[in-house]
């Protein structure tokens, strides 16, 4: 099930606070649809968290179910550029894309 409105805000200030305290942890944002977002067992982006022994700073942006087309146009495509403007490669962003749709 994708987060709410609240859930999201929650994730994004987690993700700000993190990358504030930790400034030296790498930088992760992670957008794609199921293989990251899997409601019941855990996913990629979860299994990589937890073997970093969540010393990354991470920000989901991922949804079961997103298709491609719908990840790379219109507003999930404006919040996807937004970010990557923000944290740019000079703090070793990475950037996770993956879709089955």
């Amino acid at each position: 099930m994708p987060p709410n409105h609240q859930q999201k805000r929650r994730l994004i200030k987690y993700f700000n606070r993190s990358i504030r305290s930790h400034p030296d942890w790498p930088v992760l944002i992670s957008e794609g649809d199921s293989w990251f977002s899997y409601p019941l067992h855990p996913n990629v982006i979860s299994i990589l968290d937890t073997r970093a022994h969540r010393r990354l700073s991470l920000l989901r942006l991922e949804r079961s179910g997103d298709e491609l087309l719908t990840i790379l146009s219109g507003k999930q495509k404006a919040r996807l550029r937004r970010q990557l403007k923000r944290y740019p490669g000079e703090t070793g962003a990475r950037h996770f894309l993956s879709s089955t749709s």
